[in-house]
């Protein structure tokens, strides 16, 4: 289970399709992952302007033990 304690940032990216491969080759190994998205059109934001085109940020995260092995998979 990753928890905020035991969870290591593996990388940061604005593009969906990386982020879905990273993705793939983490449970294609069975490690464990989080990604938290990021996007400015959330109410929360202050962002008023709805209707334009949003860039979401992608942070993934693996358990600390997990990092270089998931590192070596992904090619980062």
């Amino acid at each position: 289970m990753l928890t905020i304690l035991n969870r290591k940032e593996l990388c940061i990216t604005f593009s969906i399709a990386k982020q879905s491969k990273i993705r793939d080759s983490l449970a294609q190994n069975r490690i464990p992952y989080m990604v938290h998205e990021i996007t400015p059109c959330d109410p929360g934001l202050g962002v008023v302007d709805l209707d334009t085109n949003c860039i979401s940020q992608y942070i993934i995260y693996v358990h600390k033990n997990d990092f270089e092995k998931a590192k070596f998979l992904t090619n980062l």
